[in-house]
């Protein structure tokens, strides 16, 4: 699970961020194409949403690839066909 900001309006209502909080009930889910790499593999996305109570920070859940060997990890997350900053996190 990553957070992430900046990822734009959420479904259904597609409000502008920031202009209030997200709901919790239903979750809102980003309305752009989303996609989390590790290593440059393609992770699975799980969910990518508006985080509850918040007004411009998200939750995005994915799987780390199968068989990426243990240490140091890039993850890089890319919103409506731009990257984001690649950050570091350790795997086992």
């Amino acid at each position: 699970m990553v957070r992430a900001r900046n990822l734009g309006p959420t479904r259904p209502e597609l409000l502008p961020p920031g202009s209030r909080p997200f709901k919790a009930d239903p979750v809102e889910e980003v309305n752009s194409p989303v996609e989390v790499t590790v290593n440059g593999k393609e992770a699975e996305l799980i969910n990518k949403v508006g985080w509850p109570g918040t007004y411009d920070l998200y939750r995005v859940d994915f799987r780390i690839p199968a068989g990426l060997p243990p240490g140091m990890a890039t993850i890089q997350l890319t919103a409506a066909w731009i990257p984001g900053p690649e950050v570091k996190i350790p795997v086992q």
